[in-house]
């Protein structure tokens, strides 16, 4: 009978263990695709005027104005794919917080609340360098970002990132 007991508290002792083991495991795993599913970079033309680039799993990409360090999907952003390519520009003259030119033609989702946002669809190319383009080049005066997500390639200004 005692052997019985002791046979019993070595299996019970054995199932804990088990147990911990597995419950740590999938922690890891979760905190693996937690860490991987934050992917964000942050681009600033000032110090008042950042880009929050957050690329998820599910080919979902969210262009946030700011910093923006929350683990939820935030209240204002632009949705698109991790294979696409916008430009933004800041032009305070324009009456406009944002313009936002979609270059690959991808689908983009705006849901900012409170920013003016000029956008132009890749088939608006030729309008939109009308406006803000002179000798196939943005124009000096205008502060902007140009991003192709896929390639993870930021051009500030025309500097390199």
């Amino acid at each position: 009978m005692a052997e019985s007991n002791k046979s019993m508290a070595t299996r019970t002792e054995i199932l804990r263990k088990l147990m911990k083991i597995a419950i740590l495991f999938i922690l890891l795993i979760i905190s693996f695709l937690v860490w991987f599913d934050q992917s964000r970079s942050f681009y600033c033309l000032s110090n008042d005027k950042c880009i929050t680039v957050w690329k998820r799993l599910g080919n979902k990409c969210y262009i946030i104005p700011g910093k923006y360090y929350g683990l939820l999907r935030p209240s204002d952003y632009v949705k698109t794919t991790n294979d696409n390519a916008l430009t933004i520009i800041y032009d305070d003259l324009s009456g406009y917080d944002f313009v936002i030119f979609n270059e690959y033609g991808k689908k983009l989702k705006i849901n900012l609340s409170s920013d003016r946002i000029k956008y132009f669809e890749n088939f608006e190319r030729d309008i939109f360098i009308s406006e803000f383009f002179v000798n196939e080049r943005i124009k000096d005066n205008l502060a902007y970002l140009q991003i192709d997500i896929k390639e993870n390639l930021v051009v500030i200004n025309g500097v390199k990132q």
